[in-house]
């Protein structure tokens, strides 16, 4: 056993006496290949300076050119903007030139159709005056013919014409002036209708609004008031609330549900002092806490007598005071169907 040992261990140290003779010469062949590559890199680095060299050069070179092409660009513009106006300006050249031609025309056809002249005839005829005394002379002469005026022979008769036209106008803007001042004498008189009968109402409705703010709230006071009392038919109106154990404020400034029941009260008052055969009232009771909803269910049974109530709601104490409901149900998918139910009868489907 110890010689088949020992010859494993010789065998071992054979072979790693072989691994690192093998190490050494690669380690040789890698300085020898790492050399080799430093020089080419240094050789790479020299052509990349170059490279770099010559990129700044044509860098340089582009800019320039690029400068040189701006220049030119600007050159250019200005170029076709002088030659724009010049175009512009041959323009309006040819345009007054056929403005002078259509000028002479005229005057030529002018000369033939009045005067009977040709322009050379009436060259040869011209006064020898200056131009401002022709134009003098001729100014004279056209307002003594435009005071002569033409002859109208049908002047008698157009005369009489327009005559019975004016007294017949005449006589229906009497007509017109007289029917207006009673139709603003009878505006005046139902301006004053409305403004007594709306100051009746407006005043009922304040005592009914500030009793049924009272009883929803469990005191306190609201009121209405004119924002502009000397003109009642136009004037706004403005809400001022004092909830119980707090100072008077405006509608703004109440909560969401405050508003609500101050609303409710306002409807409630309109209500009372003239019932509508029937009022949609749609979630007018979602911001109310449980406490109001009851309240406002109860006035709903209290104004029923006068009013039919349709009530869209999702508040149990609404349909409590409810005398029918109606809903919506979905037992199939897609499938809608209308229930109603009648307290103290059965249901119907």
């Amino acid at each position: 056993e110890h010689r088949e040992i020992k010859a494993a261990e010789e065998e071992n140290l054979r072979q790693s006496e072989q691994e690192e003779a093998d190490l050494a010469r690669s380690l040789a062949e890698a300085k020898e290949r790492l050399t080799e590559l430093g020089d080419l890199t240094a050789q790479w680095k020299g052509k990349l300076a170059n490279l770099f060299k010559e990129r700044e050069a044509l860098y340089a070179e582009r800019m320039e050119k690029m400068n040189a092409a701006q220049e030119i660009e600007k050159t250019a513009r200005r170029a076709a903007g002088k030659l724009n106006d010049a175009q512009a300006k041959v323009h309006k050249l040819d345009l007054a030139a056929t403005r002078l031609k259509f000028g002479l025309d005229e005057c030529a056809e002018t000369l033939l159709s009045e005067f009977g002249l040709t322009p050379e005839r009436a060259t040869e005829e011209a006064l020898d005056l200056p131009v401002d005394e022709v134009h003098k002379r001729a100014d004279e002469l056209k307002a003594a013919l435009d005071e002569l005026g033409a002859i109208n022979p049908d002047a008698p008769a157009e005369y009489e014409e327009q005559k019975n036209r004016h007294e017949f106008m005449t006589a229906q803007a009497s007509d017109l002036m007289a029917a207006r001042d009673d139709l603003m004498r009878l505006i005046d008189e139902m301006n004053d209708t409305m403004t007594r009968q709306f100051s009746t109402a407006f005043k009922k409705i304040q005592e009914y609004f500030n009793e049924i703010f009272i009883r929803l709230f469990g005191g306190g006071s609201a009121s209405l008031i004119m924002t502009d009392t000397t003109d009642i038919l136009n004037t706004g109106i403005d809400i001022t609330v004092q909830l119980p154990q707090k100072k008077r404020q405006s509608l703004a400034a109440l909560s969401g549900g405050e508003r609500a029941l101050t609303v409710i009260a306002l409807l409630f008052s309109f209500l009372k002092y003239r019932p509508s055969p029937f009022s949609v009232l749609d979630e007018i009771d979602a911001p109310l806490d449980e406490a109001n909803v009851l309240r406002f269910g109860s006035f709903l049974k209290e104004f029923s007598a006068n009013t039919q109530f349709i009530v869209v709601t999702h508040r149990k104490g609404t349909m409590e005071s409810a005398d029918a409901m109606y809903g919506v149900t979905v037992e199939d998918a897609g499938v809608s169907k209308i229930i109603s139910v009648k307290f103290g009868n059965t249901v119907n489907r």
